[in-house]
């Protein structure tokens, strides 16, 4: 098992399932902060700008292609009681350069 963190908020463990196949798994907070959102008209929800939360996931790495899900809850409205929260689901493709 190797242990790193490339982004400072984020843990990652990476372990080797053969050959050139890993398998990594990260975790840790993020923020987030809106850009711009288009709501459909008569829509009664105020959006937040700011949202804090965790996310979880991990990578199967074979040479140097990757796939992986990953989730993350978001918690907009931390100062208010019963508040709402978001969830995020991401499936990554990708190449390692």
């Amino acid at each position: 098992m190797q242990l790193s963190c490339l982004d400072p908020h984020r843990a990652v463990g990476s372990f080797r399932a053969a050959g050139r196949t890993r398998i990594e798994v990260h975790a840790g907070p993020y923020v987030a902060c809106r850009v711009r959102s288009v709501q459909p008209e008569g829509n009664h929800y105020d959006a937040m700008r700011r949202e804090l939360g965790a996310g979880a996931g991990f990578d199967f790495v074979a040479g140097r292609f990757i796939v992986g899900p990953e989730a993350q809850y978001g918690l907009p409205r931390l100062a208010k009681p019963g508040s709402d929260h978001t969830m995020t689901y991401a499936l990554t493709l990708g190449y390692r350069f």
